[in-house]
């Protein structure tokens, strides 16, 4: 594990020295660093209790969680670098996985059973104290998942590969086929379908998506990657849209959501690419006829005005990226920003994920695959309605009255605003926000007063958002259901003020960047 030999030199030598300067880190990441932490300072009791098979604890009590398949002591040196992969993840680096079958096995079983281990809350596990804080839990068993993922794909690779392309009537280990409802793929794109399954591992192991060259092979992975995601199974659970319940099951609950999601993001992403000139053509569609041939349908839904053709060509572009956690710029036209705002919202109206949803209609992707895009446009267009109307919403936000900012009697006075002079402030707050909601690094408040005046300003603007008419009568909404939560989700990250621990979460990131 090459990603963390710097970290753990620093945490272990002699001396830390923090690096400057120390970067913002939000909650979320903050919980992440401790957990990470917290793992690395008592790793090898970690290993021990993952390798005990003992009827006692590594501490010499009653072995609790006895139902919990640990792992064989022989592959210790395995375990500990599963442990080390998850320090590496829980502090936002990529690591490269297992190197053999043997050891993605091993991989596997650790990480599953960690993952149930870990104790956010006395609740969880009554006479036992928390590992940690359900915060801290919650980071690590994402990573933990993620990791009992990729390492189930990396050690059964070739037969999901086999099991994909499989056009037989006898399932690959030679019993009956099961979930023919499911639709699989051409043998001939057997290496496409080999280099998906080997992105999706990359994927769950903190890399970087990369994108297949052809429109064929775009195709085969949005197909390879609806077709898995709903063959993926758990006993506890069965939520495939074609449950098999004689089939034993994959992985555990989290693995399964972690894979589901993962393979959704990539889905949503490759048909949005296969498909893009025509989603371009349906989002601008004045109709009366489809794009397609036939009557246009949906009309309930507000369509984009063609003259924004090119740049909703970039929009679809920039759903793409988002959805594969790529980079992405918001257009510096209110305009074309609030084209982009309008065309999101129309877009997450149109998809269809399933038949029942528009009788005679064939849906656009898997549930899982709607969800992702879904969430990716409700992101996209609260930050480009925002940024359409950024400077009309610091001056609400900084309105002292009587009138509002349009020139009608001010509404909703009893929410407090921000007084003027911090009108600078407040507008890279909301700068903030909008790079936030598109997955942009961030930057946080520079100082104690811009922490206290954001804080104000996230305050006020969570409750003044209004996503439906019955909201605020006689005031139109400002965007989709949808979007307002995504904001009210982004703004709620914005603290009110400089917190001793975010901060000291920033310098240990920092001494592990260094």
């Amino acid at each position: 594990m090459d990603c963390l030999c710097d970290a753990f030199e620093g945490i272990f030598g002699p001396k830390i020295e923090f690096a400057t300067p120390v970067r913002f880190v939000q909650e979320s990441e903050m919980a992440a660093i401790d957990a990470a932490f917290k793992l690395m300072m008592n790793s090898d009791k970690v290993v021990m209790d993952i390798c005990n098979l003992e009827p006692n604890s590594i501490h010499g009590r009653h072995l609790s969680q006895g139902h919990l398949k640990r792992v064989d002591p022989k592959d210790k040196k395995y375990v500990e670098a599963m442990v080390r992969a998850a320090c590496c993840r829980l502090l936002g680096k990529e690591t490269s996985g297992a190197s053999t079958k043997e050891e993605a096995l091993v991989w596997e079983a650790a990480a599953k059973f960690l993952g149930l281990r870990i104790q956010g809350s006395a609740e969880e596990m009554p006479g036992r104290d928390p590992d940690m804080s359900a915060e801290q839990a919650a980071e690590m068993k994402t990573v933990l998942a993620q990791i009992e993922a990729a390492s189930k794909l990396m050690s059964n690779r070739e037969t999901i590969v086999k099991d994909i392309i499989n056009t037989g009537t006898k399932g690959v280990y030679g019993g009956p086929l099961t979930q023919l409802g499911l639709k699989r793929l051409d043998p001939k794109y057997k290496d496409v379908v080999n280099d998906m399954i080997g992105e999706i591992t990359s994927r769950l192991l903190g890399k970087k998506a990369s994108i297949p060259s052809g429109d064929v092979q775009v195709q085969v992975w949005a197909d390879a990657a609806s077709f898995l995601g709903n063959r993926v199974q758990t006993s506890d659970s069965p939520d495939n849209d074609e449950p098999h319940e004689d089939r034993r099951s994959d992985m555990s609950k989290a693995a399964s959501v972690a894979l589901k999601a993962m393979l959704g993001q990539l889905e949503a992403a490759h048909r949005l690419m296969a498909n893009r000139e025509t989603v371009v053509k349906d989002i601008i569609n004045p109709g009366p006829d489809a794009v397609l041939g036939g009557k246009i349908t949906q009309t309930e839904l507000k369509r984009v005005d063609s003259k924004y053709k090119a740049s909703l060509d970039e929009m679809v572009n920039a759903v793409c990226s988002h959805l594969l956690g790529q980079k992405l710029s918001l257009p510096s036209k209110p305009e074309e920003a609030l084209a982009w705002a309008q065309a999101a919202t129309y877009l997450y109206g149109r998809i269809q994920a399933y038949a029942r949803e528009m009788p005679g209609r064939a849906p656009d992707m898997s549930p899982h695959a709607a969800k992702a895009m879904r969430t990716s446009l409700a992101q996209i267009e609260a930050s480009s309605k925002l940024m359409s109307n950024r400077e009309t919403v610091v001056k609400d936000i900084t309105n002292a009255g009587p009138g509002a900012v349009k020139g009608a009697t001010l509404t909703q006075t009893e929410l407090k605003r921000v007084d003027p002079s911090h009108r600078s402030k407040v507008d890279a707050m909301v700068g903030e926000v909008c790079n936030r909601l598109i997955g942009k690094t961030l930057s946080g408040p520079p100082d104690a007063v811009s922490a206290q005046v954001w804080g104000e300003a996230a305050t006020f603007f969570s409750q003044r958002i209004q996503a439906s008419e019955s909201d605020m009568p006689g005031r139109d909404p400002d965007m989709s259901s949808a979007a307002a939560v995504a904001m009210r989700t982004v703004l709620a990250t914005i603290t009110t003020k400089k917190d001793d621990n975010i901060l000291a979460a920033s310098q240990k990131l920092a001494t592990i960047a260094r």
